[in-house]
């Protein structure tokens, strides 16, 4: 029996040893997510002599510089991962705003952002990310423009709730940095009002822990009421137990990307929908099971059973299903 040749990898018009681009990729890739970037750089470029288009490691560059705070690098690397293919574009486009954002090219955030949401092809659970980077924009734009002589008062609160949510958050990220303050009252009856959306509410406990709001604010979500100080709160992407719930599943779905993909699709859509709560008292092994149950319930098809974090994954995509912005 014949043999069956194995195609050979070349770089140039040199032969690469079998295994090399593998080992390269891989070891780049473990460091990125071992958060030790300066090593992951350099493998990574390395790599993309070999595959140049490959999106996986134009991803995993574009973090890296980004951590490193190499911002223009970081374009260029974004630029060629939007350039990979449709699969990756949302991600890859968040990957580049944010670059964009640290760059100062606030223009073409907002123009890019805008130009998304009138063409709606934004995915849902995504929305509310872009929602958020555009309102941060919007309030570093701010800080370089000059301040409008006469400031604007907050609305009435029964007023503003009479808008379209995709209003109230346009109304609320228009307010100029040095203007958020006046509007700290305003933000915190809006923040504990029983009718606002969640992601309201999430993006005024935002800001008033941007202004330093240290008054207590009842937040009232999905069956949770608790008393919150603002100004002692994490960001919904430093939030604590939702990244040990994250690591968990990401270890035990790391043979299988597509679980994987959808269990962080659905802890990005847990964060600013349920923030700032946490699953109040449940650790983060329980959390990760009851997300595992209904995870693998979507594949095989079977009841992923009563448990509170199930109800509240499926209250959370309720919700975001009935949404009219």
């Amino acid at each position: 029996m014949r043999r069956k040749k194995r195609q050979l990898r070349k770089h140039g018009k040199v032969i690469v040893m079998p295994g090399t681009f593998e080992r390269l990729m891989d070891a780049g890739l473990r460091a990125v997510s071992e958060e030790r970037y300066d090593e992951a750089a350099p493998l990574i470029r390395q790599a993309l002599t070999y595959e140049a288009g490959n999106a996986r490691l134009l991803g995993a560059l574009t973090v890296a510089l980004y951590e490193l705070r190499d911002y223009p690098e970081a374009k260029e690397a974004a630029i060629r991962y939007l350039q990979a293919g449709p699969a990756n574009y949302i991600e890859a486009m968040e990957l580049y705003l944010s670059v964009c954002i640290q760059l100062r090219d606030y223009d073409e955030v907002e123009d890019t952002i805008s130009a998304l949401l009138d063409e709606g092809v934004i995915p849902t659970d995504r929305r509310e990310k872009f929602l958020y980077l555009q309102g941060l924009n919007r309030r570093l734009m701010d800080r370089y423009d000059e301040p409008p002589e006469a400031p604007e008062d907050p609305p009435g609160l029964d007023e503003f709730l009479s808008l379209p949510e995709g209003e109230q958050h346009s109304r609320l990220s228009s307010v100029p940095d040095h203007e958020l303050p006046a509007w700290g009252e305003f933000l915190a009856a809006l923040a504990a009002h029983e009718e606002a959306s969640p992601l309201l509410i999430t993006y005024s406990l935002v800001l008033l822990a941007g202004i330093g709001y240290s008054s207590p604010v009842t937040v009232r979500k999905f069956g949770v009421e608790e008393a919150i100080i603002p100004a002692r709160l994490p960001g919904p992407e430093d939030m604590k137990k939702v990244g040990e719930v994250e690591a968990i599943l990401k270890e035990q779905f790391v043979q299988d990307p597509s679980k994987e993909q959808i269990a962080a699709q659905l802890l990005r859509t847990y964060r600013f929908t349920a923030y700032p709560f946490e699953w109040p008292g449940l650790s983060a092994e329980e959390v990760a099971d009851a997300y595992y149950t209904y995870i693998e319930s979507l594949f095989d098809g079977t009841d992923a059973g009563a448990h509170p974090v199930i109800d509240l994954i499926n209250k959370i995509e309720l919700f975001h299903n009935g949404r009219q912005l």
